[in-house]
């Protein structure tokens, strides 16, 4: 097949595997990536409503750039002979989450579980000079279920995780160390509980409200629907669908 520029095979390249994992997809899950943001798109996303995601092709690509950055840095550490695992998926049947993790690092300190964050310039420079949240909380949660995870599984002998960013414009990095408390794991679970609750109650969970977490709704495919539905909480699933 010929095409007229490379734009439009950049273009046609997208959208098949935007497709592709359109075809593939099994929403019947919670998922690890989503824990601390907005629990009414979570709920919703499982739900499979009938709405197109709104990501466009410039999203598609940086999420491809950040991808093709996650197989590079899994399979330089590799070469070096400190990776255990890289890139496998964990399960939990009974609560219906699930998620995929990067990596399982041996350090001279012991087993570790990594998280690869690529970010655009300004957000890495922006989260790195921020006093207070240097490490963002929907992504200490996932990183954080990932390890207890691995912790009361596959690996006992874990001993913390570590979460890595990647400046995706100049190379920068800013890496951390985390050491999970028991208070953190109860926030977790805590959560999973809520979101299981609302499932079986097919109760909608509230909208956020605050101005903090509200950068979620310019990325949200639902965002229009749920100003609709806003004032009504106990609103059923069944009658959204």
């Amino acid at each position: 097949m010929y095409y007229s520029s490379l734009r439009q095979i950049i273009s046609e390249y997208l959208s098949k595997k935007t497709q592709d994992r359109e075809d593939k997809s099994d929403n019947d899950w919670w998922y690890a990536s989503s824990l601390g943001l907005c629990k009414r798109k979570h709920y919703l996303r499982r739900a499979n409503m009938a709405f197109k995601d709104a990501k466009d092709e410039r999203i598609n690509l940086t999420g491809e750039l950040g991808n093709a950055i996650h197989d590079w840095f899994g399979n330089m550490l590799s070469s070096m002979g400190s990776v255990l695992e890289t890139e496998f998926t964990l399960v939990d049947e009974v609560n219906r989450i699930r998620g995929r993790l990067d990596l399982v690092v041996e350090f001279t300190t012991g087993k570790e579980v990594i998280d690869v964050k690529t970010e655009r310039p300004e957000s890495f420079f922006k989260r790195a000079k921020s006093s207070d949240n240097k490490i963002k909380n929907h992504q200490k949660m996932q990183l954080g279920w990932y390890y207890f995870m691995l912790k009361a599984g596959k690996y006992p002998d874990l001993v913390a995780a570590r979460i890595l960013y990647i400046d995706r414009g100049g190379g920068c990095l800013d890496e951390f160390k985390i050491d999970f408390d028991d208070e953190f794991k109860k926030k977790i679970f805590d959560e999973i509980d809520e979101l299981n609750m609302y499932w079986k109650s097919q109760t909608l969970p509230p909208a956020l409200t605050l101005k903090e977490d509200k950068w979620q709704c310019r990325y949200c495919e639902y965002s229009k629907y749920c100003k609709k539905v806003e004032s009504n909480n106990n609103l059923k699933v069944k009658k959204i669908k």
